[in-house]
């Protein structure tokens, strides 16, 4: 529900997810730059980085406790370690739908209105303001996860002018998870060049609450 422009929490959230590892093809990105809100202090100095991750989600959410609504995001995801945890840190958000946006902003995400096409086959395309991507996944080709592979699963850190802001969920299902397999591909972040090196698709289901200080 949105009163004041603002939703009320907590929320059911379910998603579809295919997140992508992206290396960086010369050098580092520094994707402070692409967030245009505060981001932690404790984060600042590992925000410069040749591997990241993009996750795009299909997602049902109820925002009154009662009706829910479809929509489409993609998410970047910087892994970083704050209090001595991994977590990660999302510069950048992409979502199809007001109420995602606005709830992005209450929470702390740094959200932009974009179209987020849907996978045709194995295949995804995006065209946003700072990430374009096209990628393939080849979901019969699996691959050993990696320490590098294995930080993209940190919960979300944000930042409330500066502190560090541990996102907060519960009841958290993971319905099902392919594990890493191929994927090829590429695109360009802040006008950099990468690419896609592995997929992973899970689908799960949580509740999502307020971010509290970590």
């Amino acid at each position: 529900m949105i009163r004041g422009r603002r939703v009320l929490l907590p929320n059911i959230v379910k998603s579809t997810n295919t997140t992508f590892s992206c290396h960086v093809q010369d050098g580092l990105v520094d994707f402070e730059q692409l967030s245009d809100l505060s981001t932690p202090d404790d984060c600042a100095q590992q925000l410069s980085v040749d591997h990241f991750f993009v996750t795009f989600s299909t997602v049902s959410s109820n925002f009154n406790g009662v009706d829910y609504v479809d929509y489409n995001e993609v998410i970047i995801k910087v892994p970083v370690i704050v209090a001595d945890r991994p977590f990660i840190f999302p510069p950048r958000t992409y979502v199809d739908n007001e109420l995602s946006l606005v709830r992005g902003y209450q929470l702390g995400f740094n959200k932009y209105m974009a179209v987020v096409d849907k996978f045709v086959e194995d295949r995804v395309t995006f065209d946003g303001i700072g990430l374009q991507l096209a990628a393939t996944v080849h979901s019969d080709e699996p691959m050993e996860e990696t320490a590098e592979l294995a930080a993209a699963t940190g919960g979300f850190v944000l930042s409330d002018d500066g502190a560090a802001m541990g996102l907060v969920v519960s009841d958290y299902r993971q319905n099902t998870d392919t594990g890493w397999v191929g994927a090829d591909g590429g695109g360009a972040v802040s006008g950099r060049s990468f690419d896609v090196k592995a997929a992973r698709l899970t689908t799960d289901h949580f509740v999502l609450h307020r971010a509290t200080a970590l």
